[in-house]
């Protein structure tokens, strides 16, 4: 048999059919840079595989600080041992956590297995310290496939139909969307969310999960006054501030972390993704000092088998080193005028509905067909995959349009950057056609 045929027959598909992914897998055999290389040709890797890969395929930094950590000790149990690299990545992130003015004192770090894991760890230690039971979230964000992460997320992610019986405890709220008319000012959000508090009881809400730019909705970036409104809010009543970093963190929208742009101090912060450059897995939860006293004498509520994986923290710390070394926010300043001027002509077209970028997390919002929807996405990924370009391309379940995700690699290029917004203005010429 044939590696598709191997594939096919024995791996089962995350979050799709079986049928679907039969249709739909590619094979690719390398990647490097911004690119993936398989046997029937070559794409830009426009949405950075599930926006994770933000230092690009296969960089050798990375790749060279994992096997060294293989050769020294592959694997250590955290309750009983740690080595030097443990030291060396919570010194790098007590670094970029605390570098702004807003001096966040987040001192201590917990390191699961992926973002999902570091979400559920974050909300556990919210509500041991705060001894309360309840985690409210919004109804806009994307938290992760763990039950409970998943319970955090909004029901327009089809992939809630999953949870049997949803985690209890999850209060979800509606978050203001800038660029919708709905629940778009500041002030009626915000008297909406401090309401919706005082009628939960806010002496039972161990913490407010949040995404400052909400990623898998399409780039939905509240704004800064908003976000400060609710961490006020959350400061009066002694409510956790969990910042869910995961996708923006790691200089995804410009800045290290996404919080920064609303110049917030959360209390709690989880990252993944990028803290590895994705090319091992791990998730990563940050704490005050404060909280942390909480478990100084109690045991700390979460942990399994791979927690603090010596590998993973091996290629945690090479990521975070290269993006100073590759000089990556500078890198994508430069590249600010392209992206103005390519967004532009997108909003040209009768078919975009928005194009929305910070720093290079983006999304392409696509008007649809009144008849026949499913049949134009599926023409649209035929198209950019038939020039060269793959993305995460999806109807949004919440707008009823299709959504490009647009968050290439950081060392994406100009001409890289060009190369894909020409296929971009060549599906929306088409899709225009179609309305």
């Amino acid at each position: 048999m044939s590696v598709r045929q191997r594939v096919m027959a024995r791996q089962l598909p995350q979050w799709a059919s079986i049928a679907a992914r039969d249709s739909s897998a590619i094979h690719i055999d390398r990647g490097e840079g911004c690119w993936l290389h398989g046997p029937k040709g070559k794409w830009l890797d426009w949405s950075s595989q599930a926006v994770c890969c933000n230092l690009g395929h296969s960089q050798p930094a990375i790749m060279e600080a994992v096997t060294a950590q293989m050769r020294k000790v592959p694997m250590l149990e955290s309750r009983f041992f740690y080595s030097d690299i443990n030291a060396e990545v919570c010194d790098l992130l007590h670094a970029k956590l605390n570098h702004t003015k807003q001096q966040l004192e987040l001192t201590r770090f917990y390191f699961p297995e992926s973002g999902a894991n570091a979400v559920d760890a974050a909300c556990r230690l919210a509500k041991h310290a705060t001894g309360r039971g309840k985690i409210m979230a919004s109804y806009r964000g994307y938290h992760g496939g763990t039950g409970f992460a998943l319970t955090l997320t909004g029901g327009w992610d089809i992939r809630k139909e999953c949870l049997i019986a949803p985690t209890p405890g999850v209060v979800h709220f509606v978050s203001q969307d800038p660029y919708d008319d709905f629940w778009s000012s500041t002030e009626q959000s915000l008297q909406y969310f401090r309401e919706l508090v005082k009628m939960e009881g806010p002496s039972t809400i161990a913490g407010v999960i949040i995404e400052t730019i909400a990623g898998a909705t399409g780039v939905v970036q509240p704004a800064p006054e908003y976000l400060q409104g609710v961490q006020a809010i959350c400061r009066e009543h002694g409510i956790m501030l969990i910042a869910d970093e995961v996708m923006s963190g790691f200089c995804r929208t410009g800045k290290w972390f996404g919080f920064e742009h609303a110049g917030l101090s959360p209390d709690i912060v989880t990252m993944a993704k990028g803290i590895t450059g994705a090319a091992v897995p791990l998730g990563a939860v940050a704490v005050t000092e404060k909280i942390a006293a909480c478990f100084q004498d109690s045991m700390l509520p979460c942990g399994s088998t791979y927690n603090a994986h010596p590998i993973s923290l091996a290629a945690a710390s090479a990521a975070i080193k290269l993006y100073d070394t590759l000089d990556i926010l500078n890198h994508m300043e430069s590249l600010r005028p392209t992206i103005a001027d390519r967004r532009a002509k997108l909003l040209k077209h009768a078919s975009c509905f928005d194009a929305r970028f910070v720093g290079l997390h983006g999304c392409v919002e696509v008007r649809l067909p009144e008849e026949g929807a499913g049949a134009a996405i599926e023409a649209a990924k035929a198209m950019m995959l038939e020039r060269g370009l793959w993305s995460l391309v999806r109807l949004n379940t919440n707008t009823q349009r299709m959504d490009i995700l647009s968050s290439p690699p950081l060392i994406v290029t100009a001409d890289e950057l060009n190369f894909a917004f020409d296929i971009l203005e060549e599906v929306l010429g088409s899709m225009d056609q179609k309305l």
